[in-house]
């Protein structure tokens, strides 16, 4: 779409550009977006969750630890929704979640827990303001303004938050902590977990939040000014 845009801007006279510009954009690009992106992102998302869930049948806790692990991935690239239907699934046919729910509980945790490390360590005012901001958001579950505004420009936390997800993802798996409902996995949400396994749901709080943070503050980062136009 950037491309296009400038394109546009080099044809489209200055006086009518502010408008027109975006408009055309949109009109050019939304054929392509609906033919062509849309189901090749279908197709992906499809894949991804029906090709892990098939990996946690056959393996098990292995698999939770995977998709804690990816979850950054996923939610960067678009697809943090795309294990909904098989949740709901789940949920609909057994009465419970073993796999994506615990998997994304460690992971917002992870994330959450790497964007606080850097406003513990960090010493640079804008920063600690940021990151303690996207960190309590993200503790509720909405994970993108840490991840683009503080882990991704900072790039070792969002390492660390990966491996802390997989120590979590790897614990929940093990203990079996399963969800009874569905919703975003975060700290306001823990009552989706309570089952047979809330306590360890719980623990897996704390392992995740323990290796997040302590990885955070070991391998540090470059704490340089984070400028965001994320607004929370």
């Amino acid at each position: 779409m950037a491309s296009v845009e400038k394109l546009l801007r080099r044809w489209v006279p200055g006086i009518i550009a502010f408008f027109a510009v975006p408009l055309l954009t949109t009109l050019l690009m939304a054929p392509l977006i609906l033919i062509v992106l849309g189901p090749a992102g279908m197709f992906i998302g499809d894949g991804l969750s029906n090709g892990l869930n098939f990996i946690h049948e056959k393996i098990g806790w292995p698999a939770v630890a995977l998709l804690a692990a990816m979850t950054p991935f996923l939610v960067t690239a678009g697809f943090g929704l795309c294990f909904l239907p098989l949740a709901l699934s789940s949920i609909t046919a057994t009465g419970f979640d073993p796999f994506s729910r615990p998997a994304f509980l460690a992971a917002n945790v992870a994330m959450a827990s790497a964007a606080l490390a850097v406003f513990v360590k960090s010493k640079v005012r804008e920063n600690k303001s940021l990151s303690l901001q996207t960190s309590i958001v993200a503790y509720m579950g909405i994970t993108e303004p840490s991840i683009y505004g503080v882990l991704l420009p900072l790039k070792r936390p969002y390492i660390a938050s990966i491996i802390g997800a997989a120590a979590g993802g790897a614990f929940a798996g093990i203990t079996d902590v399963k969800s009874v409902a569905y919703a975003s996995p975060c700290l306001i949400t823990l009552p989706i977990f309570l089952s047979g396994t809330f306590m360890y749901a719980l623990l897996t709080v704390a392992v995740t939040f323990a290796t997040t943070f302590v990885l955070t503050w070991l391998i540090g980062f470059d704490d340089k000014p984070l400028h965001s136009s994320i607004s929370i």
